[in-house]
């Protein structure tokens, strides 16, 4: 007999070893148990003493596991119980009858959560479709290049691109190799140097009410970003007096040995997770002193996946570029190993009386949103 259940904090090496052989073989969550802790254990917004992990398990084994990454949803102010589902998976001896839809139900009928899939493929997406699930349009992508690293960079996309025209080449630079003026910022530090209660009521307060997706509060902030096991993120804040923005980010120093190029041994990488200013004042500011930051720490490129049309519009005003990759060319988007993946695609379900909200450009999604922004 099948039994679906809460997975205990004693079955941590069942689960790790479940995902290793039934997932993918040394998954960052197999190779970690503190980010295995962190992710499904220590979230504020997981209040039990099991992982938010439910699983079927049949005569001791396990037949199927539905992760998931519980948080609360913002809709324009109002405030839901949700989830991103993560490593949905069921043997294929047990996958006749309910099994699979037995897990999710632990989460979304007993529990009560609004459900949203971040990162899916062709196979599940067709899953999510059959369930009516709304599938949500790729996520957009920001790329900045250094120009101090044009060449550099021409190189790179050279040896990933074989076939791939150099005059192409060069122009995918140009067209992403921004010189950004930096301007003066009234007042700025980072996310310690300002009070929960100020970033809750100036900040996250102002942006609530015309967004939808993860709350950005200082609870959700503080464990996300500064409580992370493995990654060290960084901060910006502008604080004008009336309005705090908010910038977050993390430097990667990438390894190109796998490549035949004249890059070097490694270049330093960055990637924002988080854009929140509250007036184009403060994302000027925050830009042009994080700009500043990456040339002094010699970065040659930087990225930004962020689904929200109002954020997408300032920031292609401050200068960076929403990628549009001519005939397949991009600029890799894997780190370790440096490769080319694949966009973001993602599926919302949500009770029928907040659906019409799911194809808003209003939706606030970064690529540190679920589990999209981990080791791999």
């Amino acid at each position: 007999m099948t039994i679906i259940k809460l997975a205990s904090t004693q079955e941590q090496d069942s689960v790790s070893s479940f995902i290793d052989e039934h997932w993918k073989g040394n998954h960052a969550y197999v190779k970690s148990k503190p980010l295995f802790d962190w992710t499904f254990l220590n979230n504020p917004n997981w209040d039990n003493d099991h992982y938010s992990i439910s699983l079927a398990v049949n005569d001791g084994a396990i037949d199927g596991m539905l992760g998931t990454i519980p948080f609360d949803l913002n809709i324009y102010g109002d405030s839901f119980k949700a989830c991103w589902l993560v490593n949905w998976l069921v043997v294929p001896q047990a996958r006749k009858g309910r099994t699979g839809l037995k897990l999710l139900d632990i989460f979304k009928k007993d529990l009560g959560y609004q459900t949203v899939s971040f990162g899916i493929n062709d196979t599940i997406a067709r899953l999510y479709s059959a369930l009516k699930w709304q599938e949500m349009p790729a996520m957009p992508r920001m790329v900045w290049i250094n120009p101090d690293f044009s060449r550099e960079t021409e190189i790179l996309l050279g040896e990933l691109y074989l076939d791939a025209d150099s005059a192409l080449i060069a122009k995918f630079v140009q067209d992403h190799a921004i010189n950004f003026k930096t301007i003066p910022s009234s007042a700025y530090g980072s996310f310690d140097t300002v009070s929960k209660k100020t970033w809750d009521n100036r900040g996250w307060g102002k942006l609530k009410v015309k967004t939808i997706g993860c709350s950005r509060d200082s609870k959700y902030l503080t464990w996300r970003y500064f409580e992370h096991p493995i990654y060290k993120y960084n901060s910006i804040v502008v604080d004008d007096g009336i309005n705090v923005g908010l910038l977050i980010w993390r430097l990667e120093s990438v390894s190109t040995s796998s490549q035949k190029n004249c890059f070097g041994e490694s270049y330093q990488y960055a990637r924002i997770v988080d854009f929140l200013p509250n007036s184009e004042s403060n994302a000027s500011e925050l830009l042009s002193s994080f700009i500043h930051c990456m040339k002094d720490n010699g970065v040659q490129a930087v990225d930004f996946y962020c689904y929200n049309n109002e954020i997408l519009n300032l920031i292609s005003k401050m200068g960076f570029t929403v990628s549009k990759e001519p005939r397949g060319l991009e600029f890799p988007n894997h780190t370790q190993p440096i490769s080319v993946g694949s966009p973001i695609r993602s599926a919302v379900k949500l009770n029928d009386s907040y659906g019409s909200v799911s194809t808003s450009e209003d939706w606030y999604w970064t690529k540190s949103d679920s589990d999209q922004d981990r080791p791999n």
